[in-house]
């Protein structure tokens, strides 16, 4: 190649590489103006009846606002277990990490809300003590609330869970919020009046419902007929092995077990439709046998419960909420790998 040639080529290279670093300059100055939604990233919303945000990270420090379940908070900071975080109203302070939870936890906890909030309330239960609620009936599921000791959650369901060789009880509780998540058996207590639950004779209350008041003229006050369900044991493969109708007896003025029904293999839910007074209150339960599940259909009539049927039927299962596939997206060329090709 002569010296022109060399020129040529030289002069070619250098207008290439100088468009190169125009272009490369462009794309870089458009990536650092370019908006950027970051929002799933610094965003999280509050998994609590209420949280406080306070002036600094001292526990006593003042309290600029409270921010209440489900409201969206802006993280800003992280340090020590606390998030400093900015508020709809543009307000920043510090609150507790463990009182939030990522927008898509936040999404499954409200298809969870929706899905479940037709199942009936099988009575309350309470934390023994801080209680963890969970997405799902398992230990490493997401944290999606904490019950305090002796708070409250409406009973829906029950579910065994299998992991080799530990089996774990769980009970799918409605929270004061509407929303659902799962807590272990075994860490929580029935809500069933002390006056009644004194009569359990050490048998874990699963279920229980009011069928009614009977007006005590000689006390002047009413006492609730109760119908209620007991576990055979703590982790059982069941939900109940009994059922026991509870009434007051204006002449004893004491509470008489008037339907004592053991040795049941029983499956939530119990179904009651209870009338005015307690008589001929209805109660439905699903227990199993041998052939398969059936429905018993008992009426409360006075001081007596029969069993009025017994039909075939299907035990209701939960189906329980999976989470999302992730779905791998393609990383985009660079620009750099975009341009290669034309510079070769």
């Amino acid at each position: 190649m002569n010296d022109s040639g060399r020129r040529r080529l030289v002069g070619l290279l250098l207008v290439r590489g100088a468009c190169l670093l125009a272009l490369l300059s462009f794309y870089a100055c458009a990536d650092e103006i370019r908006p950027v939604d970051t929002s799933e990233r610094l965003t999280a919303h509050v998994a609590r009846d209420e949280v406080a945000i306070r002036a600094d990270l001292a526990p006593a420090s003042e309290i600029l606002q409270t921010a209440y379940m489900g409201d969206r908070l802006e993280i800003l900071e992280r340090r020590r277990g606390s998030v400093r975080v900015r508020s709809a109203d543009n307000l920043e302070g510090w609150t507790g990490a463990y009182a939030l939870v990522t927008a898509e936890t936040k999404r499954r906890m409200d298809r969870l809300k929706e899905r479940y909030a037709g199942l009936a309330s099988q009575g309350e239960v309470h934390a023994l003590d801080i209680l963890n609620v969970h997405l799902a009936p398992e230990r490493e599921s997401e944290t999606i609330y904490q019950l305090e000791e002796d708070e409250a959650a409406e009973l829906l369901a029950r579910r065994l869970t299998i992991d080799g060789e530990r089996q774990e009880g769980w009970f799918l509780v409605r929270l004061s919020t509407g929303h659902a998540g799962w807590v272990l058996e075994t860490r929580v207590y029935s809500g069933i009046p002390v006056e009644v639950a004194q009569y359990a004779e050490g048998r874990r209350i699963v279920a229980y419902f009011a069928l009614g008041e009977i007006e005590d003229e000689s006390l002047g006050e009413s006492r609730t007929t109760w119908l209620w369900s007991q576990s055979p044991g703590r982790n059982s493969d069941t939900d109940f092995d009994r059922i026991r109708v509870f009434r007051w007896n204006t002449r004893a003025r004491a509470y008489h077990t008037v339907k004592l029904e053991a040795g049941l293999r029983g499956y939530l839910p119990l179904t009651v439709r209870p009338n005015s007074g307690d008589a001929n209150a209805q109660f439905d339960i699903v227990v199993e046998k041998d052939d398969g599940f059936f429905k018993r259909s008992y009426e409360l009539n006075g001081a007596r419960v029969r069993l009025v049927e017994e039909t075939p039927t299907d035990r209701t299962v939960l189906d329980l909420e999976e989470p999302p596939p992730v779905v791998e997206e393609a990383k985009p060329q660079s620009m750099l790998e975009r341009l290669l090709p034309w510079w070769r």
